[in-house]
């Protein structure tokens, strides 16, 4: 029996109706198989120009709701609902999927670690050899200078 060809994502769904469920922790793939339509194809439509902005937001929503579930499991595991296996997989999997879809909040944070060869290093003593010979030529011009402008009051003295 051969499966009918996916229908197309536009005519099915409320855009905002799909930023609403995807923002309440429903998935695309979920509601794509609800509609009989291409998960690719619903990704798609949700990715269009304008309405990629409301997509992002809705995505943020999902991770902060996947956040406050982390809280829930604890809960339910403090309160023996749950075991602390289960607990464990839940909290690890949400925390995951809120650092995924909201990084700028629960995102890794890694530090950047600058690390320089030896031929950089020779090149950087360079640099600054050249550099500090440029500021002690530039001292010994201002200084010449300011010999100009001072007057010489010995000179003044053996002319009278």
């Amino acid at each position: 029996m051969m499966m009918p060809a996916p229908r197309k994502a536009d005519p099915f769904y409320d855009f905002d109706e799909i930023c609403e469920r995807l923002g309440n922790g429903e998935t695309l793939i979920a509601m794509a198989k609800e509609r009989g339509v291409s998960t690719v194809s619903l990704w798609q439509f949700m990715n269009r120009p304008e309405h990629k902005e409301q997509y992002k937001e809705a995505l943020a929503a999902r991770g902060m709701l996947h956040a406050l579930q982390t809280e829930q499991y604890v809960q339910d595991m403090l309160e023996k609902r749950i075991d602390p296996k289960t607990a464990d997989v839940a909290i690890k999997s949400s925390q995951w999927m809120a650092s995924k879809l909201t990084p700028e909040l629960f995102g890794d944070r890694r530090a950047t670690e600058i690390t320089v060869n030896d031929e950089q290093s020779k090149h950087l003593a360079a640099l600054k050899e050249k550099a500090q010979k440029r500021i002690e030529e530039q001292k010994k011009l201002e200084g010449e200078k300011k010999e100009e402008e001072v007057p010489n009051t010995n000179a003044r003295r053996r002319k009278k």
